[in-house]
């Protein structure tokens, strides 16, 4: 449903997912697993757009209903990115450089991974 023009929240996927319309699409969430399918379905038959057309999956913590889509959206847009904060990504690399790892700027230190899927705990201690 579009909840104000250029943004929509995917209803049906127990957690949260959100898509912002640009030129391309991104995607803030991605719902428990499984959820890929449904966020899959409205991009095919709400947006009319194509999942190639997703460019940057934002995660904003690990819990289990904002992350269980990724795998089946990457297989869906192999080129899309997944940004997560730099804090958490050195949590899960282990590693204070990150190096698979590109700084995207804007308001908010993000990392973007190709590969991997990491997210931040916005509120939430890492």
């Amino acid at each position: 449903m579009e909840i104000i023009p250029g943004i929509h929240q995917v209803d049906r996927v127990n957690g949260n997912a959100y898509i912002l319309i640009r030129d391309r699409l991104v995607i803030i969430d991605t719902g428990i697993p499984g959820s890929g399918k449904t966020i899959l379905s409205y991009i095919r038959d709400t947006l009319h757009r194509k999942p190639d057309e997703i460019r940057t999956v934002i995660l904003t913590h690990f819990h289990t209903d904002h992350i269980g889509g990724v795998r089946e959206l990457k297989k869906a847009a192999p080129g899309l990115k997944t940004a997560v904060h730099e804090a958490e990504a050195r949590i899960y690399f282990r590693s204070e450089t990150a190096s698979p790892l590109q700084r995207v700027q804007g308001a908010a230190p993000l990392l973007v991974c190709s590969s991997q899927a990491l997210i931040f705990p916005t509120g939430y201690p890492p």
